[in-house]
């Protein structure tokens, strides 16, 4: 074989050898291309997590601070309270979702994941407004008590 042929024979090798690279680095890597966010994916989604299990913890007391509370305002907050424990659920299931996504999908699901995270800490902050309210005693009824109690004593 003669060395032009050989030349001829390595180049055509490495350019087909090149356009293969192109080819498999687009259809098998999934980080080609992929966002900041996703090569920071770990910490990221510990970020989620965390934000998730803090959110499960405060719906957690917050229910036993809606059982503490008299029974005539305890049913419509305990509604609310299966309602967040069911959206939290959903949260869960998207999270795994998230564990499972692909550079392709994961900065969709994350960015969804994250609006819904809020959307549940607002919801959350809500009821628990309204279990606060219900579980302080009204002031000025305890001023008209003292003050009756203060009168029937004189």
């Amino acid at each position: 074989m003669s060395t032009k042929r050989i030349y001829l024979l390595v180049a055509g090798v490495m350019a087909v050898l090149l356009m293969g690279v192109g080819c498999s680095s687009d259809n098998n890597n999934d980080n080609v291309g992929a966002s900041g966010d996703f090569k920071n994916r770990t910490t990221i989604e510990a970020n989620l997590q965390s934000r998730i299990d803090n959110l499960e913890n405060q719906i957690g007391q917050l229910s036993t601070q809606i059982d503490a509370l008299a029974e005539d305002v305890r049913a419509d907050l305990q509604e609310k309270r299966d309602d967040l424990r069911e959206e939290l659920s959903d949260l869960r299931a998207r999270w795994d979702d998230l564990k499972n996504a692909t550079a392709s999908t994961w900065d969709i699901i994350r960015t969804d994941l994250e609006d819904d995270i809020e959307e549940l800490a607002e919801e959350y902050n809500k009821i628990k407004q309204d279990t606060d309210k219900a579980s302080t005693p009204d002031s000025s009824v305890e001023t008209d008590d003292t003050d009756e109690d203060e009168d029937t004593s004189t």
